[in-house]
C-alpha cells in the first residue's frame, strides 16, 4: 500500500483530471481516437 496519505493521492487524482480535461478539451471524438499516444486508450473504447 501506498505511505502516501489519502488527501494526496485523491489530489493526485484530481490533478490528472484536470491535465486530461486541459488536453482533450479541444478535441473531437474522432481526433481523440485518431492520436497516435492515445493508441492504447481509443482500443479500448472502440471495442
Amino acid at each position: 500500500m501506498s505511505k502516501r496519505t489519502s488527501e494526496l493521492l485523491i489530489e493526485d487524482i484530481l490533478d490528472s483530471c484536470n491535465k486530461i480535461m486541459t488536453y482533450t478539451k479541444d478535441l473531437s471524438f474522432v481526433d481523440f481516437v485518431s492520436d497516435q499516444k492515445q493508441e492504447t486508450l481509443s482500443f479500448g473504447i472502440l471495442k
